[in-house]
């Protein structure tokens, strides 16, 4: 045990606990949002950002344990962040083009609405044949 420590002669298990507590919270939100989308519903942006925000937050705290912890905190990481988002990984990507789908439709529509202005309506262009 003495050869996994990084600083100190003791385990700092405060980074080990918010690492689970922060995958368990992605793994949440992922169901959640797998969950609504599977029902047909709208996934709220709330849902999304929150997604977002806990594995940003997953991995802040993989850092936090490089840094306090030990060197292991970072393979550590790693491995959950890949355990928490296998599940349903079909499901979110299907929910990935779907979102893809629906801004290209808004787009389309814009550009025959003609409701942009030219600057607008290069970027927009752009964007759609960096898609392609």
């Amino acid at each position: 045990m003495r050869n996994l420590l990084h600083w100190g002669d003791q385990l700092n298990w405060i980074p080990l606990l918010w690492l689970a507590i922060a995958s368990v919270l992605v793994l949440l939100m992922r169901m959640l949002t797998v969950g609504l989308f599977v029902r047909r519903l709208v996934v709220p942006a709330t849902v999304s950002s929150l997604y977002f925000l806990f594995g940003v937050a997953l991995i802040l705290v993989t850092l936090w344990g490089l840094i306090s912890t030990a060197w292991w905190m970072l393979p550590l990481g790693f491995v959950s962040w890949f355990l928490v988002h296998r599940p349903f990984r079909n499901t979110m990507e299907s929910w990935a083009a779907f979102q893809n789908t629906a801004m290209a439709l808004e787009d389309a529509e814009a550009l025959l609405n003609r409701e942009l202005t030219p600057a607008q309506e290069k970027a927009l262009r752009k964007r759609m044949r960096s898609a392609e």
